[in-house]
């Protein structure tokens, strides 16, 4: 198998400024284009997972947020959903969501059995979006299992793909993953590769890649592992600020 970049992003926003759930849709077109210069090639997870010979950028979406019906048209392929299944069609005020993200709706059963009819992959993202550090082996095993198991109903397909909330994936939720014969996202930077578990796979955040900086060129330049470390620590410094600011206020 060739390795090949899966990129997340959330929200699609209509002002000019990024955060790291929200990429304006004018700095997406910018990185299409930029995308397009270089021949990258996009497939949705389900479709590179089949064809393993091919080098492709998967375009992913976390939360299933209305918003991203804005970029649609302007995608060169379908992308990949993963939804959190008790907030279809509501607003994702889930518990444990951080107060600056920008309240909007999910997307509703109704469009996004319209997005698979057009060649989008649904994949399961939880039921109600915990920490999965904070829950115990039930109730992981629950938010996987009750998660996939709706989509396939509402669908009429089998969900092979879930994305762990925040990105966090203890081990027993990578088994139970596993034990459902699914790929598992979270969101340790660097390109899927051959060695890479199929339980807990790497992805690139969009945040980075529309930004000028070391990860501009990442959907179409496998990064180093000095790059890789570098990410992770700056990563690690973001992380320590915010988690002091909030105690701050």
């Amino acid at each position: 198998m060739k390795a090949y970049p899966v990129i997340t992003a959330h929200g699609i926003s209509d002002t000019d400024c990024n955060s790291p759930t929200h990429v304006s849709l004018k700095n997406l077109q910018g990185w299409l284009q930029d995308c397009n210069r270089n021949q990258v090639h996009f497939e949705t997870l389900e479709s590179v997972v089949s064809n393993k010979n091919k080098i492709a950028a998967c375009l992913t979406f976390d939360d299933a947020l209305s918003s991203i019906l804005k970029c649609v048209e302007y995608l060169p392929s379908p992308g990949t959903i993963f939804v959190v299944t008790d907030y279809v069609g509501k607003l994702n005020r889930w518990n444990g969501q951080p107060s600056w993200v920008t309240e909007e709706l999910c997307l509703s059963w109704t469009q996004i059995k319209e997005l698979n009819l057009e060649g989008w992959c649904i994949g399961a993202h939880s039921c109600s979006h915990p920490d999965f550090d904070k829950c115990r082996a039930k109730q992981i095993r629950n938010e996987i299992e009750t998660s996939k198991k709706t989509i396939e109903d509402q669908i009429g397909q089998k969900c092979s793909h879930f994305a762990y909330p925040y990105g966090i994936a203890p081990r027993i939720a990578q088994e139970i993953v596993e034990e459902y014969g699914m790929g598992g996202y979270g969101t340790e930077p660097g390109w899927v590769g051959p060695r890479d578990p199929l339980n807990c796979l790497p992805r690139i955040d969009i945040y980075d890649l529309v930004r000028s900086g070391m990860a501009s060129d990442w959907a179409w330049s496998e990064p180093d592992q000095m790059d890789l470390k570098i990410m992770k620590y700056k990563r690690w410094v973001g992380s320590g600020l915010r988690n002091i600011r909030r105690i701050a206020s």
